[in-house]
């Protein structure tokens, strides 16, 4: 028997869960992704589209390529969930982070961050204490001094 509910357009699921109570909701539906903002909101996040995918996984592969070169750091896909020093539990990707994220990012101590939007052809590029870069059109970013000598190639992604 199939059940049929109307849910509102945006759901918003605003509860104090605990790191455990969070860790079982994901756990224990993991057939959906979540996110937790400091300000107890439960985010379900919704799944991309093919297009959104496919750009994600070239993004990371040049990312992981660059990484097993240099011996730097251990490289997460989106699934990877990370505590926040303010107490947010969010997922971070290398494409499509809502600005909201960025700048939690930021915050928290994340050193560089891009935004990458293809449909308007454009990367915001996030650093502490500094206005956003806006860069129309871009052929690559680069990695700067967080990730030495790591030229994202935008070719194929904007």
């Amino acid at each position: 028997m199939n059940a049929t509910t109307n849910l509102p357009p945006k759901l918003e699921l605003k509860i104090n869960l605990t790191d455990k109570q969070f860790w079982e909701l994901c756990h224990d539906n993991g057939e959906f992704q979540f996110e937790h903002t400091a300000q107890g909101e439960v985010i379900i996040m919704p799944p991309t589209g093919g297009n959104t995918s496919r750009r994600n996984i070239k993004i990371a592969t040049q990312l992981e390529n660059w990484s097993r070169q240099n011996n730097l750091g251990e490289t997460f896909d989106s699934n990877g969930g990370f505590k926040l020093p303010n107490g947010a539990n969010r997922s971070p990707d290398a494409c499509w982070v809502k600005r909201d994220k960025m700048q939690e990012y930021i915050d928290n101590g994340a050193k560089l961050a891009w935004l990458i939007d293809p449909k308007r052809e454009v990367v915001e590029i996030y650093r502490p204490n500094q206005e956003v870069e806006v860069l129309e059109s871009p052929n690559s970013v680069s990695g700067e001094d967080v990730l030495p000598g790591f030229v994202l190639d935008l070719a194929q992604i904007l």
